[in-house]
């Protein structure tokens, strides 16, 4: 017997070394960080418990960490730094950082209003150089006064666009931003410019009313198809009738700012007018109070750290092995340099509230991100084998998660993000400072995976994958796309947009499975699109239903497969290509292919295909069944496909074609009609979050945000058939 104890004693020994022994940090609201750490005595902050751990790895003592965050609010004022001088060069021993119960970290401060009218007033907690981005009042972001109240006015006229050379603004050289085209552009954009433009009377005459230093703290922000510029005002001239803006980067020719274009204006006292606004003035924060909330207990909370987290290695030494679980992230704050935003397509080049870099195996799972100014991850330089999981996103200055750099060219392997997962998250209701921000955006990366993901309500892309114009060589290949709900994108604010959407050569790269759905752009707004240079692609299993322009859209691009696909209830051209004369492939030629087998479009109102130059395409349509109000269409330019009785044209008006509901709710079709094309049946319920019915249910928008987006494409395209009212 004593001999069978002591063996047991020594297999625990050993298993003890084998594993390891792990060390539990603890941290509290109540602590202390003059304690030592423990359960009993826990420290006050995060960041003390990342020193502790540091001590410990560094020594050797352990093969886990474990810091236990205790439920409460952390606010932080600079960022959590995670690196080899707070966390050692040791990358081998697991840290979690899990939240015990409800854990909320932080970079807000928070502050109590107080008066007697309808206005109330609370002290400004930051600098007074730095202009607070948000205001948020019982667990909602406040809108900054602005005019108008909602939505965007509609430039009056064209805007002029002038160099700034040498600090003084060269108006002999101005010209319209229409006018700029690329030769012109080149001479202009050497230097920095200024705008000049008219905007709506009733603007107009309250800030001409302004005081040169009141205007001063003016921003204009303007949509221009995908970009967002923002600028402060500089100067009005009441004979031109003419505001001035301060100085930024180059409108680009291919979005160029003009008559019609979206804008706000926001910042100033007269716009202070509506029920839920606040404004900062001077050393104050103002806030029009809802009839609802009363001043006496009233709190708000300013953000003010910008990065919450930072975790960056070193090239030949990433940092590793890094959970965060069951913690929320808010009020990040969203800096902009001067004040200003130059155009960048999906805001590509925004920082995120925790950055990431050179690191391997970081994860956050359980986790949320809510009332952030800006991105919530970027997963930027050299991350690998990490990700994202069961993780809820919701009220985001711009996107969610960035995966890649913004190189847009071939960047060494050692330096590229790759095999990161996105998976099983509710992406939800972003872009709310800027609006050209995609929901998930991978640059310059490979091997990604994005799937089991709810992502909805954000005004520009919802899944964007690729950053190299044409067929530049690059490091995005070989990501998947697949099993994603993306819903409700667009909001009829941005243009040329989609709900998943491909830019460059990407050899490898399949998007299948997929359910996209109400996708409506200004102008352009497709469920799958396929941009400049997007080659060696599959597109496969995947369903769209109702999109402002088609299902599918392709500029250009070489071997890429469109098969298995339903694309339903599109608005105007089913199919789009773009008419691009003047690229060259590798190869030299001018052409750009795919194989489009297997598909189905149905659609009530546009053209199957728009009119373009076939001797720049070479498509193959093979097994298709095309159902559209005539039995008309566009293919003929490219071939002669009514020959192949592969290819299926019928009208949509018989009753037994369709089930309008069905294809509502995952594209329920009959079996015979499918078999006509050799249609593989798709279970597409099974696109979008897994695991508890809670879970699933939290990924449903709100009915207000569907019933608002619903009408408002029910009003501009006056089209009942895509949205009835009865549905």
């Amino acid at each position: 017997m004593k001999h069978y104890y002591l063996t047991l004693v020594t297999l625990f020994v050993f298993c003890a070394s084998l594993f390891g022994q792990t060390a539990s940090i603890y941290v509290s609201t109540n602590g202390n960080d003059n304690n030592d750490g423990t359960k009993s005595n826990p420290f006050k902050t995060i960041q003390r418990a990342i020193q502790k751990a540091n001590n410990q790895r560094e020594k050797g003592e352990v093969n886990n960490i474990h810091i236990l965050i205790q439920e409460g609010t952390y606010r932080i004022a600079n960022s959590l730094i995670i690196n080899k001088n707070t966390m050692g060069q040791d990358s081998k021993t697991p840290i979690l950082f899990e939240g015990v119960g409800k854990v909320t970290v932080s970079g807000g401060v928070p502050i109590s209003f107080s008066g007697t009218d309808k206005i109330v007033s609370a002290v400004n907690p930051l600098d007074a150089s730095v202009i607070p981005s948000d205001l948020y009042i019982d667990g909602k972001r406040a809108t900054r006064a602005r005019t108008p109240n909602s939505k965007y006015n509609k430039l009056p006229s064209n805007v002029e666009e002038c160099p700034v050379i040498d600090a003084k603004v060269d108006y002999q050289s101005c010209r319209q931003t229409t006018q700029l085209k690329k030769r012109v552009q080149k001479k202009l954009c050497p230097h920095e410019t200024v705008l000049r433009m008219s905007l709506g009377p009733k603007i107009t005459k309250e800030l001409s009313q302004l005081t040169p230093e009141e205007l001063s703290k003016v921003s204009i922000h303007i949509v221009s198809k995908w970009d967002v510029t923002i600028r402060l005002l500089k100067s009005y001239d009441k004979k031109s009738n003419m505001f001035t803006t301060h100085q930024g980067k180059c409108i680009p020719s291919s979005a160029p700012i003009k008559k019609n274009s979206y804008y706000f204006v926001e910042g100033y006292q007269a716009a202070l007018d509506t029920p839920g606004e606040w404004l900062n003035v001077n050393d104050d924060i103002r806030y029009f109070k809802l009839e609802s909330q009363e001043a006496a207990d009233l709190q708000g909370i300013v953000p003010k750290a910008n990065n919450l987290i930072v975790i960056k290695g070193e090239p030949d030494k990433p940092m590793s092995h890094i959970t965060f679980e069951n913690i929320n992230f808010a009020h990040s704050n969203l800096v902009l340099k001067n004040n200003r935003w130059d155009p960048v397509q999906a805001a590509a080049t925004l920082p995120a509230t925790i950055q990431i870099d050179y690191a391997n195996k970081i994860q956050f799972k359980g986790c949320s991100f809510q009332h952030i100014g800006q991105f919530a991850i970027w997963m930027e330089k050299a991350v690998t084998n990490s990700g994202i999981y069961h993780s809820y996103f919701s009220d985001l200055g711009a996107g969610a998660i960035k995966i890649g750099s913004t190189c847009r060219e071939l960047e060494p392997v050692d330096s590229v993000s790759k095999s990161n997962q996105i998976k099983n998250n509710i992406i939800h209701s972003g872009g709310r400072k800027l609006p050209c921000a995609a929901a998930v955006w991978i640059g310059n990366s490979s091997n990604n995976v994005v799937t089991q993901n709810d992502i909805g309500d954000f005004y520009y892309s919802g899944i964007s994958v690729g950053w190299t114009l044409g067929y530049a060589k690059n490091n995005a290949h070989e990501n998947e796309i697949s099993y994603n709900e993306v819903q409700y994108i667009g909001g009829s604010v941005m243009s040329d947009l989609a709900g998943i959407y491909t830019m460059g050569v990407s050899p490898g790269t399949k998007i299948h499975n997929n359910v996209v759905h109400d996708i409506s752009g200004s102008k352009l707004g497709y469920g799958i699109y396929l941009d400049e240079g997007s080659s060696d692609i599959i597109v496969m299993d995947n369903l769209v239903v109702r999109t402002t322009q088609g299902g599918f859209m392709f500029h250009y691009g070489q071997n890429n497969q469109i098969r298995n696909n339903m694309f339903t209830m599109g608005l105007k051209d089913q199919l789009y290509l773009e008419n691009q004369s003047a690229i060259k492939t590798p190869s030299g030629t001018k052409t750009s292919s795919f194989n489009y087998s297997n598909n189905l479009i149905y659609y009530e109102t546009g053209l199957l295909v728009p009119k373009v130059s076939p001797k720049y395409f070479k498509l193959t349509f093979s097994d298709n069944l095309f159902l559209g109000p005539n039995k008309k269409n566009g293919l003929k330019q490219f071939t002669n496909p009514t020959k192949s009785p592969k290819n299926i044209f019928e009208k949509n008006s018989s009753k037994d074609t369709l089930n309008t509901r069905a294809v509502l709710q995952f594209g329920h079709w009959s079996e015979s009609l499918l078999s006509m094309i050799n249609f593989q049946q798709v279970d597409w319920a099974q696109a979008g979050v897994t695991g508890a019915e809670t879970w699933k249910d939290k990924a449903k928008l709100p009915v207000s945000i569907i019933t608002a987006f619903e009408e408002n494409n029910r009003m501009l395209y006056r089209n009942k058939s895509m949205y009835p009212q009865n549905k």
